[in-house]
């Protein structure tokens, strides 16, 4: 099993620190329509930053490089995904420069907050903040094992899968770490949910796959077409309309998988509400013997406690 460049597991420890203390995103509304059928499937109910803490870093960034902040402010209003990787670019090439400054007799060289030059306030929603374990100190050994095992069970599950895409991020991971993580974690957000799928239910992931390649090929034949001419032309908008036609049935069929899944968790979650009111239906009837017998049981310690 490989092992991740130290920078790089720090990179992930923050990050993950920080997305699990964001607020968790609402449930996505199921409203089917035309534009809403045919989206692609997206991991978006991976933790994310909330926007608070978003602002909190740029402005942040902005103090040590205005035009960094700035062109990062202009991907946000214009190309949300690429704002999303760069900012985790970003991030992470914050802690690495942090991690590399040395430090002096007084600990580690105070780092820009909102308390001034002097602040030591750690990127916002870290696990400073947030009382986590830091690397290196106590419980930082299990973090570190916990990341790397994620990030290698990740690999492992992309050269199985999709071993072109898995050979593509070898060359980063030495020589661009923060891309090699960007690229990481935007191929995470991308197989998450067939990764939970293949736990929970092996069809649907092998449908959901098969929806990922129909994309593909649909791009690719978008692409002939913009320069293909005539014949040439005709014969490319035909395939795409089977292309097409073909991931209308894929899509229904994931669909339909996704909505007996939520109607069998429905059924299990009525049967639990059934067993839970018929034991408060019976607590209510047996308070007094309750009363009496945790009494016995607490006058029962007192007795045994030894006092000399």
């Amino acid at each position: 099993m490989r092992t991740i460049l130290l920078p790089v597991m720090f990179a992930i420890f923050f990050c993950t620190a920080w997305a699990e203390q964001s607020p968790q995103p609402q449930p996505a509304k199921h409203a089917v329509s035309e534009d809403s059928f045919w989206q692609e499937e997206s991991a978006d109910n991976f933790p994310k930053m909330s926007e608070e803490r978003i602002n909190q870093f740029i402005e942040q960034l902005r103090r040590e490089s205005p035009a960094r902040a700035d062109e990062l402010e202009k991907l946000r209003k214009e190309k949300p995904e690429e704002f999303r990787n760069q900012l985790q670019v970003e991030f992470m090439k914050q802690i690495r420069q942090r991690r590399n400054r040395p430090e002096g007799p007084q600990g580690p060289e105070p780092r820009p907050g909102p308390g001034g030059p002097q602040g030591t306030t750690p990127p916002p929603g870290g696990p400073e903040q947030a009382g986590q374990p830091q690397p290196g100190g106590p419980g930082g050994g299990h973090w570190r094992e916990r990341m790397e095992k994620m990030h290698n069970d990740f690999i492992a599950w992309l050269e199985k899968n999709y071993p072109e895409q898995a050979e593509a991020l070898k060359p980063l991971q030495e020589s661009q770490p923060e891309g090699y993580m960007a690229k990481t974690m935007e191929l995470m957000r991308k197989y998450g949910p067939i990764i939970q799928a293949e736990k929970d239910n092996p069809k649907l992931a092998q449908v959901m796959k098969d929806d990922l390649e129909l994309q593909k090929q649909r791009d690719a034949l978008l692409k002939d077409i913009r320069t293909a001419k005539g014949a040439e032309k005709e014969k490319l908008i035909a395939e795409l309309k089977d292309n097409v036609a073909h991931r209308f049935d894929v899509i229904m069929t994931k669909k339909q998988l996704q909505y007996d899944d939520l109607k069998k968790r429905l059924e299990e979650l009525k049967k639990e509400v059934k067993s839970r009111e018929g034991e408060l239906e019976k607590l209510k009837t047996t308070k007094d013997a309750a009363v009496s017998e945790h009494l016995k049981e607490l006058v029962g310690q007192a007795e045994k406690v030894q006092w000399n």
